[in-house]
């Protein structure tokens, strides 16, 4: 099977935890149809900032085709969690 994911990808911050992850529906899907086996694309925009760099190589690193995406000189998608004490994601 053939999959191409549209949508954006993001790069998750966890300052409680000093950690970030890279995300988002479109990017997860993508790595997930391809640890299954399946031809998998990530077609979406990244930013040309560190955490674009990063998306770039995990997606490289799994061997997702990125040749349908587009590198913009921005910071599109960042975003910060910020998990209380005694508080679970629902």
């Amino acid at each position: 099977m053939r999959v191409a994911c549209f949508s954006v990808a993001a790069m998750d911050f966890f300052p409680q935890q000093n950690a970030s992850y890279a995300g988002g529906n479109s990017l997860n899907q993508a790595v997930r149809f391809r640890q299954l086996g399946h031809n998998s694309a990530f077609v979406g925009a990244l930013g040309t900032d560190e955490a674009g760099e990063r998306i770039a190589t995990l997606l490289n690193n799994e061997k997702i085709d990125t040749t349908v995406f587009l590198a913009i000189s921005t910071r599109p998608c960042i975003s910060y969690a910020i998990i209380e004490k005694g508080f679970e994601n629902a």
